[in-house]
């Protein structure tokens, strides 16, 4: 019984004080291939297996980064969809479904509602949605480096998945330029009743701190939309402005919805940042959260798992010194 208590106290403390990868579920993912058409892309009968264990590997790496970070766990069911252009910008791209929720910030969510609240708001429909373009060389082992430009270069597929799965977290903008994409089917630039907005926009901001949605009629405040067009938008929440050291520039062209490319793009220290706009070859691309985007996804109401109090560690340790006095005694006996 003593010794019970004690191996239970000590795995308990340890738990307690860790970053919290092994105490919970996190998010588990599952993917729906359905949606591609029959042979090829997640379907080719050659590389398809292998594209699909890429991506279940994928949403696992993803699941342990968000849980070193954050204590909400959440089942998640994406549509899964292929591409084949080699003359499009866009590598791949993910999202979380939404509905209609005028009138509110991150009501019309599907995904971060059910990871935060647990409320499945779409039923049987999928959470979110994933589309990869073959079109380009992707490296698919994730202890692989990708290649630098020049003769075989790829992509690191990992890295670009991190990065979509983080804007189906919400980490991004439900405003846009391009008509269908405020929530209420009416475009941006034209709303005249209450969009659903993304919790991301409740903290958009243009250069003189004005916001980007008006926050009692729940319309684009559209002179204010025109500015960061033109003179930079920002990200105002409390969490992220802390860890950046003042309002957070974004890049607008024309949606809202990643970190400025101009200031964030190359890295003036160690740090690199996930979700700049543009993705590179080679393996230099982030598979970690600056700390800056990690206060973003706080602001965004993700809960961080708690730091280790030093009480906290006192225990660890007192713990850790009885089990091991235990051994000893059992040892010799």
């Amino acid at each position: 019984m003593f010794r019970a208590y004690w191996i239970s106290a000590f795995a308990w403390f340890a738990c307690a004080v860790s970053t919290g990868a092994s105490c919970h579920a996190a998010l588990v993912f599952t993917f729906d291939y359905s949606g591609n058409t029959p042979g090829v892309g997640f379907l080719d009968p050659v590389t398809g297996a292998a594209r699909q264990n890429a991506l279940s590997t994928a949403g696992t790496l993803f699941s342990n980064l968000f849980s070193s970070h954050f204590s909400n766990s959440a089942a998640l069911t994406f549509s899964v969809t292929s591409t084949y252009d080699n003359t499009a910008s866009t590598l791949a791209s993910a999202g979380s479904n939404s509905v209609s929720a005028p009138g509110t910030y991150g009501g019309a969510e599907v995904v971060r509602n059910k990871v935060i609240f647990g409320n499945d708001l779409n039923g049987s429909t999928a959470d979110g949605i994933v589309d990869v373009n073959w079109g380009y060389n992707w490296e698919l082992d994730p202890n692989t480096l990708a290649v630098a430009p020049g003769i075989g270069e790829s992509y690191d597929f990992y890295a670009a998945a991190f990065h979509e799965f983080t804007h189906a977290l919400g980490f991004g903008s439900l405003i846009s330029g391009t008509p269908g994409h405020d929530g209420n089917g009416s475009g941006a630039q034209g709303s005249s009743t209450p969009g659903s907005w993304a919790k991301w926009d409740q903290f958009l901001a243009d250069a003189s701190n004005s916001s980007l949605v008006n926050g009692a009629t729940f319309e684009v405040n559209q002179t204010a939309f025109a500015n960061a067009q033109t003179n930079g938008g920002f990200f105002t929440g409390a969490n992220a402005v802390a860890a950046y050291g003042g309002r957070v520039p974004l890049f607008v062209d024309p949606d809202v919805s990643h970190l400025d490319e101009s200031t964030f793009a190359t890295p003036t220290s160690a740090t690199n940042f996930m979700m700049k706009p543009q993705r590179d070859y080679g393996p230099q691309e982030a598979r970690v959260w600056s700390g800056l985007e990690v206060g973003i996804l706080r602001d965004l109401g993700y809960t961080a798992v708690p730091e280790p109090s030093s009480a906290m560690f006192v225990l660890l340790v007192l713990a850790g010194m009885s089990f091991s006095r235990f051994k000893r005694n059992h040892a010799t006996a």
